[in-house]
């Protein structure tokens, strides 16, 4: 970490800074807010589960509204965008070590509804009540495809009384943003509403060296722009004291730009080799060291310097609709009956440019057997959408006695479609921009829809008394997939998978603040189909893949000191897991195929690691935060990867950097940083003349990652800084902001694509830095 690291340190501790509110009684105290995270009401504190909580207040004052963002204040989470539709959580260091997995380590929800794609999960932070992040394994609780953890995004409730918001915002790089809400009683207080939306544009902090990037294709002279709107609706109803139903719909949409990038690559359709070891044939065939910011030239390459991108290349269109119904009916003082319905149907569509230089295109040997010499290809590959539809009944008793539990069904349907269809466009330096024209061929095209049916039986048992307390939770999964493909042959299959997810729990009060819990929980994300039927394109074996299982045993403290002043809360953690869905290459397939990769199953993983979290309300002014954690995430022993490993046409280990026959037992899992920590503060104070003044300052640190399981290639660490600074009266609220505040220059995220044509590394910028102003009217 450099001097920048510790920008806002001086006042801050290690945490990661869950939601904490003054108390009525002492102004200085903080207490946790309420979460959900075991479909029980528990404060964060009282939960024997590993949560952090960003509130309304904290999202508003920290500029936070994408899940970098909530990365960026909480411990064990990170974030990356790589572009498209490939928004990636990582809890505890278990990264998605295949970015086209239909479904992710880490389980999203919106107000309790399964979200399944990357697509969904940062699609809009609209109205929010708060963020909840789950670490560990909440399959028992949220069911599968929860293995790593859960987030869990919670919408405002309408209002008791009237109440509006509006705010404007503009800043560097035509950033705009506008948002607005209202709020207040329909029919008395047995229905209220509210209505929320917002809209947003960015042109992007990276300029873009390609000769047309300013002629009207879908960029406009920089890259990672985007145009989001967004709105919400809700009702709460309450025809009588016992009865309360909550409807929420939610309706978002983005258009992305091209994510700031290049390629590294040794490739048939490359004519210069840019990466630099591990030499098999006379061609590196690997990149070795920390990935630059900006590309090298290779000798004699007539490359413009810079980030090059075709104008015509896409970020992404999504559209992402949700609607939640919550009722509950109280049959008596301590039990109540709950029902949530769940409808979501999303859509992307998109496709980016890889070439290394796109002002010529691919210009390899090989280039003209794919129909690409001189063009660019638009790789439309995570296109698709996705319906789906649940249903959860539970009946729950919490009473004052010692014994609380629940006991719940629960049912979904979802028809996920899987689109290829990438294009090819010319490339051009000058003249007008031609239009992209389809390519043919099943390395370029793909179309099957995927129908998964879930039914599961779940419960809840916990004993409370005055020095422990013991709970067991415990859920039974049957799962049925039917995949139906269109292309490249129509066919269809069928399979089913049963999983039984429990989870342990001990905990011990050994003060009246502090808690010592001991849990130990199962956590499974779902198999697949790569195709419906394993014709000559494809290995029988390849055709399905299997479960992905862990075992996650947590030591957790959770304390509240200096008269509720202080919150400190730990864990230590211990990770194994099974049978991990990684990405390798089609082993039976035409030339025309040479690109193609399907999902597998690798052997077994290990994780150690610690979270660290703690809250200072050092005075009536000033609250401290911060976080930190480490995870030690490794390949088992004796894992041997079946990408890397070399085949009679396919070699890219040389066997001195890394292994021939693709052992990487004891690697670190691609992607995932082994420390992240960040320090901040929140400081308000009362003025002359009705005036407050605040300030929030936050600096986070993210570590050093590698790109792929070889350990060669990494991501160098980073420390990012943002504040703002502000005045309010009344219900006006003036701030000045900056995200990034030291415009670090920085490689977010990369991910390697090995295929039998060769090697591309593709490493994504992370934003540069944002300064603007907002002001926000409240009544």
């Amino acid at each position: 970490m450099n001097r920048r690291t510790w920008f806002l340190a001086g006042a801050a501790l290690f945490a990661a800074a869950p939601a904490y509110a003054q108390t009525t009684s002492d102004p200085t105290a903080v207490e946790a807010v309420v979460i959900t995270a075991r479909k029980l009401a528990e404060t964060v504190q009282e939960t024997p589960v590993s949560a952090g909580v960003l509130s309304a207040t904290q999202l508003e004052a920290r500029g936070v509204d994408d899940m970098k963002g909530v990365a960026g204040q909480l411990a064990g989470l990170a974030f990356e965008n790589y572009g498209g539709p490939f928004g990636t959580p990582v809890i505890r260091g278990q990264s998605q070590t295949r970015l086209t997995n239909p479904v992710q380590n880490v389980a999203s929800f919106y107000n309790g509804v399964y979200l399944q794609k990357g697509y969904q999960v940062d699609a809009s932070f609209l109205d929010l009540q708060r963020v909840e992040v789950l670490r560990g394994p909440q399959s028992a609780a949220l069911g599968r495809n929860a293995f790593a953890g859960a987030v869990n995004f919670v919408t405002e409730r309408p209002a008791s009384t009237l109440t509006a918001k509006a705010s404007a915002s503009a800043g560097s790089d035509d950033y705009r943003k506008y948002v607005a809400s209202l709020s207040g009683p329909l029919l008395g207080d047995k229905l209220t509403g509210r209505l929320a939306g917002t809209y947003g544009e960015y042109d992007g902090g990276w300029t873009n060296a390609h000769p047309l990037a300013n002629a009207g294709g879908r960029t406009s002279g920089k890259l990672g722009g985007y145009e989001t709107k967004a709105v919400l609706a809700a009702l709460d109803v309450q025809p009588v004291e016992a009865f309360t139903l909550a409807l929420t719909f939610s309706d978002s949409r983005r258009e992305q730009e091209a994510a700031a990038g290049y390629t590294l690559s040794q490739s048939v359709l490359e004519r210069y080799n840019s990466l630099n070891c591990s030499t098999v044939a006379g061609a590196n065939k690997l990149y070795c060291g920390a990935l630059p910011v900006m590309p090298a030239l290779v000798a004699g390459e007539p490359r413009p310097e810079g980030l090059v991108i075709d104008p015509r290349s896409d970020g992404g269109e999504t559209e992402s609709q949700v609607f939640t119904a919550a009722a509950d009916w109280k049959l008596s003082p301590s039990t109540t009956l709950s029902y949530l319905y769940g409808w979501t149907d999303a859509s992307f569509i998109g496709g980016g440019a890889s070439a290394r230089n796109q002002t010529l295109g691919y210009t390899g040997l090989f280039a003209g057997l794919f129909g690409l010499a001189g063009s660019n290809l638009l790789d439309l590959s995570g296109n698709g959408g996705i319906e789906a539809r649940s249903h959860e009944l539970r009946l729950t008793h919490d009473g004052d006695g010692p014994l609380r539990g629940f006991v719940g069904v629960y049912a979904s349907e979802t028809d996920d479609l899987t689109l290829y269809r990438s294009q090819a466009v010319s490339a051009q330096t000058s003249g007008a921009l031609t239009a992209p024209r389809s390519l043919s061929g099943v390395a370029f095209q793909a179309d099957s829809t995927t129908t998964t049916k879930i039914q599961a039986v779940f419960g809840l048992v916990e004993a409370d008394y005055p020095l422990w307390k013991a709970s067991l939770e415990l859920r039974q999964t049957h799962e049925e997939q039917t995949i139906a493909d269109r292309y490249p042959a129509a066919a269809s299959a069928s399979t089913d998978f049963d999983y039984f997810t429990p989870r342990a729990t001990v905990t011990w009060k050994i003060a009246p603040t502090s808690n010592l819990y001991l849990s130990a929980a199962r956590g499974v994300k779902s198999g697949g189909f790569n195709v419906a039927s394993a014709s000559t394109l494809y290995d029988p074996s390849q055709a399905t893949y299997a479960p992905e299982t862990n075992t996650t045993i947590e030591l957790g403290f959770k304390n509240l000191l200096v008269d509720r002043r202080l919150m400190v809360n730990a864990a230590l953690y211990r990770i194994e897991a099974e049978d991990i869905q990684i990405t390798e290459a089609r082993r039976v397939a035409p030339p025309a195929a040479a690109s193609a990769t399907v999902t597998g199953n690798l052997g077994s993983t290990e994780t150690t690691g610690f979270e660290l979290e703690t809250a200072f309300r050092a005075s009536r002014a000033w609250t401290l935060h911060g976080s930190a954690s480490y995870n030690d995430a490794q390949y088992g022993d004796g894992v041997i990867s079946k990408a890397l490993a070399a085949s009679a046409t396919t070699a890219y280990c040389d066997g001195l950097v890394c292994a021939a026959n693709g052992a990487i037992g004891g690697k670190d899992l691609e992607r995932s940083p082994r420390w992240t920590a960040h320090v901040g503060f929140d400081w308000q104070k009362s003025l002359a003349g009705g005036y407050t003044a605040y300030a929030h300052g936050t600096t986070s640190y993210v570590g050093a990652q590698y790109v792929d399981a070889t350990n060669l290639a990494r991501i160098a660490p980073r420390t990012v800084s943002d504040l703002s600074v502000g005045l309010t009266k009344g219900g006006l609220d003036l701030r000045l902001w900056s995200d990034n505040l030291f415009d670090e220059k920085y490689v977010s995220s990369a991910f390697l694509l090995l295929v039998t044509g060769g090697t591309t590394y593709i490493p994504i910028l992370g934003d540069r830095r944002k300064v603007g102003v907002s002001l926000a009217y409240r009544y």
